[in-house]
């Protein structure tokens, strides 16, 4: 077992080189959870792990005279299942018989991205992962985890796997083998390319076959029975008294192959029937709107129509005429007539009406064609109801209007306050017996109520559920205070109430949702978002717990990535938005030669470059770059990378040298960029001060007074505006398109954070630089994004082979003990830094948890043996101890 001095040593160990960075970094003794005394550590203290072989209880620092064995260093990556890159190393003895084993950690030294170099076309095989070379240095001598040329002898970065090409075929290069048909599938011969890497890869590949291209249907007719095609090819009736039967064949043919395709084909009869045409007329004592003047218009059964007078019969017409075989009728020659009596009668609805509301909720009546069924759910009760019959020819009834009492209740299909009654009959709905009653779970509450005690809610609310149908509950009772619930039965055939009890039962207890989302803001490319994680109760709407959940901000339209901590990587090779910037406000030639090429094209990105004044080159020409902008907020410029940057082309449109008497000349520049489509040209033009030599230059007469920033004789850079300093203006200055702070009036080149306008701005001799990255700041560290303080950096964020953490984007170097992100992932932090080094017991918040490599083994289960003892882990928690 290990004790606390053991444990705190190898902790040390581990972080020795980690303190050699540009920021402290401490340790703690974590073996107990608290908080030990600050110490400082540098390479020396890095404990040995004595060699079992030697008689030795403890080793501090290198003992006197033991010199390093460079044979010895061996690099260790990954191999506690994190990426670490731990370093062994001995030292000996002068004479050679003892040897001191030591731990270090290494830093990165190269990396190199994953590529689809080496692939295979079909993608079966992955191009070279990304690879890792590490270096250390150990007492004045620098190693290397192998050789940086040699890709065998590398660190494969699991997180990066191989590449597969990125195939895009050439649409212009390539040709057709085998044409494909609909039928079968084709063959061709295609040239691709890598969009990756450019690699080209010609291979045969095979043509799906082609889908048939059908025209429309077309329909026609094949007789099988007493059946003839007419003039039009449509299916008539031979003998017209007996039914034909003929076929209805539906084809299409493909436009492309012509092939043929039966779509369906049916059998279909021409009855003989269709062969006449009845009409009918003479109308009498029959509603006319019902009666239809086809046969088939008429109702089946006759006391389907509706009468003039209920009481009174009514007739109609039939006339039969032949149909010939173009269609026409002969009406001059009726084949039968006949006249068809509709009897006297109703036009019926049947209805069932109860004396009271309490009798119809209690039986289910159900309306068929045929009638109607009425069912009695009462366990006891004959129910008396009255069987009605109502007309429903309206007006045309000479019954009395039905007159329904304000107590009846009547039921069916519709209503029939408008109705004439025909008749009522009374009827009697026998009960189904004797009430059902709950016997088990009845059994159980009465032995509740004599034992007297109080019942768990939980046990009440699963014994109703058990059986919600037939039991309810009300209760007094509350998610944290008991009470008194009443517990009903019902009768299981017509739920009547049957039994009640009262019994005394627990708090109800809160019954936690998850976690519901209020107070949201969206995350922008500037900033992250954020929402308010609440936990309620469902019973009681009580709150749990609330946090603010934070939403990585958003990535810029012209970056690659973004991490969850608000660390961005520019997009330098997309150009679809690119636009032409110039830097610079004057050119100065070195001899003039640039008045040469009016009208030319010269190359590079640059017009008129003077080497000849030292740190003066970039301020006495005019440089065109090709830059992006975020195209949702644009305040994110980015300049593209130098390989694009080649693809300028400057043409000096016009120049003119300076006057004799020293005014300056000018000079007009047309840049054009082609991007990476090949298609699409952008362009810029700008015009400024020419001057053919650093001569002419300096002996130039200032036509116009000074504005901007001026180096005067006495070397001091002042901000002027119309000749006149500006003594009180504090901001920033553009010049030679640069950005400068001034103070007063005066560049200062200070070095360091400053806050101007509430915003905080990192100046490097007193310019905004580009800078990503910490800086420090009043003795503490914060990160900086393009040259501003980024509070939108929150989380871990990795920095010189170790990991801390930001808050709003400062170091929390007040962050000791066990720290919880966004993820609910806990970190064990020593001055904000994640103790990846250490692997052991810690104490936070009078609990003990397990830590592994820095981070809360929250998902490990087992026992540890801590301070004598064995604990029980669940969760990374430890509980005990268990002996």
């Amino acid at each position: 077992m290990m004790n606390k001095k053991r444990l705190a040593a190898l902790a040390l160990s581990a972080v020795m080189v980690a303190s050699t960075m540009s920021f402290p970094v401490y340790a703690a003794d974590f073996s107990d959870g608290g908080n030990a005394e600050v110490t400082t550590f540098t390479a020396e203290t890095a404990a040995p792990v004595v060699d079992e072989t030697e008689d030795v209880e403890s080793v501090g620092a290198t003992s006197e005279g033991y010199v390093l064995d460079p044979d010895s260093v061996v690099f260790h990556y990954n191999e506690e299942g994190v990426e670490d890159f731990t370093v062994t190393f001995d030292r000996v003895s002068p004479d050679g018989t003892k040897r001191q084993q030591y731990t270090t950690v290494a830093k990165e030294g190269k990396r190199t991205a994953a590529t689809c170099k080496g692939a295979s076309f079909d993608g079966t095989t992955k191009g070279q992962p990304g690879l890792l070379w590490m270096t250390v240095e150990i007492d004045g001598q620098t190693f290397w985890s192998g050789d940086v040329d040699d890709t065998t002898a590398a660190f494969v970065i699991e997180d990066e796997p191989g590449l597969e090409h990125d195939w895009e075929k050439l649409d212009n290069e390539g040709y057709v083998i085998d044409q494909p048909t609909c039928e079968d599938g084709g063959k061709a011969h295609y040239y691709y390319k890598c969009k990756r890497c450019g690699e080209t890869e010609d291979a045969e590949v095979t043509l799906e076959k082609l889908n048939h291209d059908w025209g429309k249907d077309v329909v026609s007719y094949e007789p099988v029975e007493n059946i003839k095609l007419d003039k039009d090819g449509k299916p008539v009736l031979v003998d017209i008294d007996m039914d034909g039967y003929y076929k209805e064949i539906t084809k299409r043919t493909c436009e492309r192959c012509k092939k043929e395709e039966t779509v369906s084909e049916k059998t279909k009869v021409i009855y003989a029937e269709q062969a006449y045409k009845y009409v009918i007329t003479d109308e009498e004592g029959i509603r006319t709107e019902i009666v239809g003047e086809e046969l088939k218009d008429i109702p089946e059964d006759v006391y389907d129509l509706a009468l003039d007078n209920c009481e009174k019969a009514g007739w109609y017409e039939v006339t039969t005429f032949i149909v010939d075989d173009e269609g026409n009728i002969d009406m001059a020659h009726p084949v039968s007539y006949r006249r068809v009596t509709v009897p006297a009668h109703h036009m019926e609805l049947i209805g069932v009406e109860f004396t009271n509301k309490d009798d119809y909720n209690t039986c289910d009546v159900t309306f068929t064609k045929d009638g109607y069924t009425l069912k009695n759910n009462s366990c006891w009760k004959t129910i008396k109801y009255y069987e009605v019959t109502h007309c429903t020819n309206g007006d045309n009834c000479p019954e009395a209007v039905c007159k329904t009492d304000a107590n009846l209740v009547c039921v069916n299909a519709k209503d029939h306050s408008s109705l004439k009654k025909v008749s009522s009959v009374a009827k009697e709905a026998e009960p189904q017996g004797s009430h059902i009653p709950n016997t088990d779970a009845e059994d159980t509450v009465k032995a509740w109520v004599k034992a007297g005690k109080t019942v768990e809610y939980a046990d009440v609310e699963k014994l109703v559920n058990d059986d919600k149908n037939y039991i309810t509950m009300t209760t007094t009772a509350t998610c944290e205070k008991e009470g008194v619930t009443t517990i009903t039965f019902l009768c299981k055939v017509c739920k009547a109430k049957v039994s009640e009890y009262k019994v005394n039962t627990g708090a109800m207890g809160h019954v936690w949702n998850r976690a519901v989302k209020e107070n949201r803001v969206e995350a922008t490319c500037q900033a992250r978002g954020h929402y308010e994680a609440v936990i309620y109760c469902d019973r009681c709407h009580a709150e749990k717990s609330r946090r603010t959940v934070y939403v990585p901000r958003l990535k810029h339209s012209n970056e690659e990535s973004v991490t969850s901590t608000g660390l961005g990587a520019d997009d330098t090779t997309t150009d679809t938005t690119a636009y032409i910037k110039f830097v610079g406000d004057k050119v100065v030639d070195t001899k003039g030669e640039t008045l040469e090429l009016k009208g030319e094209t010269i190359n590079g990105t640059s017009v008129g470059e003077y080497d000849g004044l030292k740190g003066g080159s970039n301020e006495l020409r005019i440089i065109a770059g090709v830059y992006t902008n975020c195209t949702m907020c644009n305040d994110h410029e980015v300049k593209l990378d130098d390989s694009l940057q080649k693809n300028i082309k400057l043409t000096i449109v016009d120049i003119e040298k300076q006057k004799e008497s020293g005014e300056a000349g000018f000079v007009t520049v047309k840049a054009e960029y082609t991007k990476a489509d090949g298609k699409t040209v952008v362009t810029g033009e700008t015009t400024v001060p020419y001057f053919t030599s650093i001569e002419a230059y300096m002996g130039r007469v200032e036509d116009a007074p000074l504005n901007g920033l001026h180096q005067d004789k006495d070397g001091v850079w002042r901000y002027y505006k119309d000749d006149v300093f500006q003594a009180d203006y504090t901001g920033f200055v553009e010049y030679a398109g640069r950005t400068f702070y001034v103070s007063l009036g005066t560049l200062e080149k200070v070095t360091d954070l400053i806050i101007y306008e509430n915003e905080w701005y990192y100046l490097v001799e007193g310019e905004l630089v580009n800078y990503n990255g910490v800086v420090l700041y009043d003795g503490e560290w914060f990160y900086v994004t393009n040259g501003r303080l980024d509070t939108n950096i929150n989380g871990i964020v990795p920095y010189d082979g170790a990991y801390f953490v930001f808050v709003e984007g400062r170091l929390a170097d007040e962050g000791n003990g066990l720290w919880i992100n966004d993820k609910d992932e806990a970190y064990w932090l020593a001055d904000g830094r994640v103790c990846m080094e250490y692997t052991g017991v810690a104490m936070y918040d009078n609990a003990f948890f397990y830590i592994v490599d820095g981070k809360l083994a929250k998902d490990f289960n087992g026992t540890v043996e801590y301070d004598g003892a064995t604990f029980r882990i669940e969760n990374g928690q430890l509980y005990g101890p268990i002996k």
